[in-house]
């Protein structure tokens, strides 16, 4: 025989409060075992991986501290440690340690793993609105919208600051249920216009504006991956001719004709090995005299 929801949750429990709690519980449950197993099955990503190479691809130069996506993805840290070591065996993020505190870890997001993030997006994005969205009609998903957004926003003034968001740089400290980080630190003005999250929220808003139009998002996500990737290589292209001008001319001759055959980041690569080796024989020559 089976246990109605009162018997199962309680006698703190209405009827009507006990289908709710109980149905939330099991629909998000059934939607992230989906949405994980379709990941997994056409692009060999968990949920979870698929999380932290977007936020990264949102991060300013690619790059978060690891407490700040394991509060992001709400993992603890060794979960997010781990998860971050998968991903960088399959070539997808890099760690790399703080100059500062070496006690502080970050993940960077690789071209690799940029490339990764685009090719699953669709699966995703299609997932959320074959196993969610399509079941409701705008009218009931912008209602559904306004009861998270109550939630968060009367749960927020709850929550005090985790030892991770502490440790964390202004610059990186998380909007929470936001898909990107808030310029400016605490106390900053959001932002007017569009913004590009990846939540079902906006989802939802973005199809209710453009008559269910779903390329719409898939569009606007490519055009701002984009432009991070342009950022990210016009800051490179800017260091590295910089240095150029400590360099000989030969060499700097030989690191354009890399930048022009393999792109920048291996220029920019080569030029710090180079770099490294130059102050090394200027070294060995100093204690020769």
């Amino acid at each position: 025989m089976q246990a109605s929801v009162k018997e199962l949750l309680g006698d703190g429990f209405t009827d009507i409060q006990g289908l709710a709690w109980g149905g939330f519980l099991r629909t998000q449950a059934k939607l992230l075992r989906t949405l994980d197993a379709e990941l997994q099955a056409g692009h060999r990503l968990t949920l979870s991986e698929y999380e932290v190479l977007l936020f990264l691809a949102f991060a300013p130069q690619f790059r978060l501290s690891i407490s700040t996506l394991a509060t992001s993805v709400l993992l603890s840290l060794s979960g997010v440690s781990r998860l971050i070591e998968r991903l960088a065996r399959d070539g997808y993020v890099q760690r790399e340690t703080s100059a500062q505190d070496h006690r502080i870890s970050y993940a960077v997001l690789t071209q690799a793993g940029l490339a990764k993030l685009r090719a699953a997006q669709p699966t995703h994005l299609n997932g959320v609105r074959q196993h969610f969205l399509r079941h409701f009609s705008n009218e009931e998903l912008l209602l559904l919208a306004k009861f998270w957004e109550r939630i968060a926003r009367n749960e927020s003034g709850n929550d005090g600051q985790g030892e991770a968001e502490k440790e964390a740089p202004a610059s990186e400290k998380e909007v929470r249920g936001r898909g990107r980080p808030r310029k400016g630190g605490p106390g900053a003005q959001p932002r007017k216009g569009l913004e590009v999250t990846f939540d079902v929220r906006t989802v939802a808003l973005l199809d209710a504006v453009t008559d269910n139009r779903s390329e719409y998002l898939e569009g606007l996500v490519l055009e701002r991956l984009e432009g991070r990737k342009t950022a990210a290589e016009d800051e490179m292209r800017r260091k590295l001719e910089e240095r150029y001008r400590g360099l000989p001319g030969t060499v700097v001759e030989k690191l354009r004709e890399l930048a022009a055959a393999t792109g920048v980041e291996a220029a920019y690569k080569a030029s710090e090995a180079i770099m490294l080796l130059l102050e090394q024989n200027d070294q060995a020559n100093t204690n020769h005299h």
